[in-house]
C-alpha cells in the first residue's frame, strides 16, 4: 500500500509529475556550429596567423573535428545532469529509469543516438512553462559548454566569453525551479 499525503514523510510520488526533456543532437550542432561561425567571423584576421586561427573555429563540427566536438558534447550533456542534480539533492530512487541501458552510452564519442533525454520528476503544481524553460537554458547550457571546451583547445582568449555564457544559463535554470516551485527541489532522473 502506497501513501498519497506528501506531508506523511514517505517517499511516495504522490502529488508528483514526470517530464522529459528531449536535446535533439541535430539543433545542438547546429547551434554549436552557428555560434562558432559568428564568433570566428567577429575576430580580427591576424597576418601572422593567416586566418588559421579562425579556420579552426569555423571547422568545430567537419569531419576532422567531429569525434572531439562529439565527446565535448557527451560531456556537456553530463555537466547539464550534474547542474540539475545539484537542484535536486537526491538519488535514483527506483522507477522505470533505473536502469543500466542508459550508462553504457553515456560519454560515449560514437553515440549515435539522435536525442538526449532528461527526465525529472517535478511538483504535480509546476507550470507548464518552468518545462519548456528549463528546455531552452538547459539547450543554451550545453551549447556554450561545447564552445568554451572546443575554444580552451584552439582559441583559449574566447573560452571565458562561453564560460560565462554557460554559467548564466545555469543561473538561469535555477532561478526557473526556484521562481515557479518556491524552493522545492526537482529530483533529476535521468537517461540517454
Amino acid at each position: 500500500m502506497k501513501c498519497c499525503d506528501m506531508k506523511c514523510g514517505c517517499d511516495c510520488r504522490c502529488n508528483q509529475k514526470r517530464i522529459v526533456v528531449e536535446l535533439l543532437k541535430e539543433e545542438l550542432y547546429g547551434d554549436i556550429e552557428s555560434a562558432a561561425y559568428i564568433y570566428a567571423d567577429s575576430l580580427p584576421v591576424d597576418e601572422k596567423e593567416g586566418g588559421h586561427e579562425k579556420h579552426n573555429i569555423y571547422d568545430i563540427i567537419q569531419d576532422g573535428n567531429m569525434q572531439t566536438t562529439a565527446r565535448l558534447l557527451d560531456q556537456a550533456v553530463e555537466d547539464c545532469k550534474e547542474t540539475l542534480f545539484a537542484l535536486t539533492k537526491r538519488k535514483l530512487q527506483g522507477s522505470e529509469f533505473d536502469t543500466n541501458e542508459w550508462r553504457i552510452m553515456t560519454g560515449s564519442p560514437v553515440n549515435d543516438q539522435d536525442a538526449y533525454y532528461l527526465a525529472m520528476i517535478v511538483p504535480d503544481d509546476i507550470p507548464d512553462g518552468t518545462a519548456h524553460t528549463l528546455m531552452t537554458y538547459a539547450h543554451k547550457y550545453i551549447v556554450n559548454k561545447v564552445l568554451e571546451q572546443y575554444l580552451i583547445i584552439v582559441h583559449p582568449d574566447g573560452a571565458e566569453r562561453f564560460a560565462a555564457l554557460a554559467l548564466d544559463a545555469e543561473e538561469r535554470m535555477e532561478r526557473a525551479v526556484q521562481k515557479s516551485t518556491g524552493n522545492v527541489r526537482i529530483v533529476g532522473h535521468y537517461f540517454d
